[in-house]
């Protein structure tokens, strides 16, 4: 199934800022699978299965096309790192931030494994590391629901009540689901972020209420509404639903 528009957009984005061209051969960058014009390197453990799941993943987002670019997959433990060789001027804060959603849909493509984008010099020498969400998916029409330590039962029966109360307003929005302490976490990523409007902020807490009532026992629910990048979040809470938004 498709990604949503706004990945979509962020990752012509991303190709836009960042990737460069074939690196070619080198000592220590493992073997090599060739998906179209993409190079993806593996080593440390990784296998060819390991390497074409990257590439079908990387082919599903866009990111491979008829341009030259060179990757590498590693495995430290149970983290995978997902390396880009990049041009002078790769390692910004735009670039950062986006990343954040790239290691996230390659935990989708690894079972919810950590992931670790690591942004490289052509030498594939990190110059930063970023550590963002993990987590499978479910998608549903144009929307991405990602889930961890949580029933992916519950998360089709969230996605029914995020339509119900127009927390899913068919914008494109991703959704993030997690189970911190005692609670359930439900994070969206929306296009208009944590600045929204008033019908947003409405959603948002009776998404809460109605999550905490009809699957989580009445226990508490956070509905976080962040930026694009799962960041910024103003909170909404099935316990105390006068959290206010920007105007």
């Amino acid at each position: 199934m498709k990604p949503s528009q706004p990945l979509k957009s962020f990752f012509y984005l991303c190709l836009a800022l960042i990737c460069i061209s074939s690196i070619g051969c080198g000592p220590d960058f493992g073997e090599k699978l060739v998906v179209n014009k993409t190079e993806i390197y593996y080593k440390d453990g990784v296998t060819q299965a390991d390497a074409k799941r990257l590439g079908d993943k990387l082919k599903e987002l866009n990111f491979i096309d008829d341009k030259p670019k060179s990757v590498q997959l590693l495995k430290r433990d149970d983290v995978w790192e997902f390396r880009l060789a990049t041009g002078k001027g790769g390692d910004t804060e735009a670039a950062r931030n986006q990343m954040k959603v790239f290691s996230l849909e390659i935990s989708s493509a690894f079972d919810g494994a950590p992931v670790e984008v690591h942004i490289c010099n052509p030498k594939l020498e990190s110059q930063a590391i970023v550590k963002g969400l993990t987590g499978e998916c479910y998608r549903l029409s144009n929307v991405a629901y990602y889930y961890e330590d949580v029933d992916v039962a519950k998360v089709k029966e969230f996605a029914a009540i995020a339509v119900a109360t127009q927390l899913d307003s068919g914008v494109g929005a991703s959704f993030h689901l997690s189970k911190p302490a005692d609670l359930l976490e439900v994070r969206i990523a929306h296009p208009v972020g944590g600045e929204g409007d008033k019908q947003l902020a409405v959603a948002a807490a009776d998404a809460a209420v109605a999550v905490s009532n009809k699957l989580f026992g009445g226990k508490q629910v956070d509905v976080l509404v962040c930026d694009r990048f799962f960041d910024a979040p103003k909170v909404f809470s099935s316990v105390k639903k006068e959290v206010p938004m920007a105007p």
